[in-house]
């Protein structure tokens, strides 16, 4: 079977030895896809470790920084709690100080009111 291809110059028969040499057969196919499965696999493990471990690694940082902002968070507040509570001391003081110097409460009373929590002071 030597026909050959005028315009091209090759033979039926070496276009056909030149496929047989060179294109891939089903079973090369197959062996190339069963190794690309196996390789795929060995990603998608690699891929999902590294996943766990970066989710756990920013689970981590996350809860980190949160306790540091919620303990930061709390000692802000308990300080802002602790000077508000001073000022309405000072105003609570100084009322009790008008009242007792226009006689409207006694002495007494006004020792018993200044030595109350939160900020208890002696009378002087």
């Amino acid at each position: 079977m030597e026909n050959q291809s005028p315009q091209y110059g090759v033979t039926i028969d070496e276009v056909m030895d030149y496929l047989k040499t060179n294109v891939p057969t089903k079973e090369d196919l197959k062996e190339l896809e069963q190794k690309f499965d196996r390789k795929l696999d060995v990603v998608k493990h690699e891929l999902m470790d590294y996943t766990d471990t970066s989710l756990g690694k920013m689970k981590h940082e996350l809860m980190d920084y949160t306790d540091t902002r919620s303990e930061k968070l709390r000692f802000d507040i308990q300080g802002d709690i602790v000077t508000q509570s001073r000022k309405e001391d000072a105003k609570l003081v100084g009322l009790i100080e008008i009242l007792e110097h226009k006689n409207i409460i006694t002495d007494r009373e006004a020792k018993t009111l200044l030595g109350m929590e939160p900020f208890p002071r002696a009378h002087v």
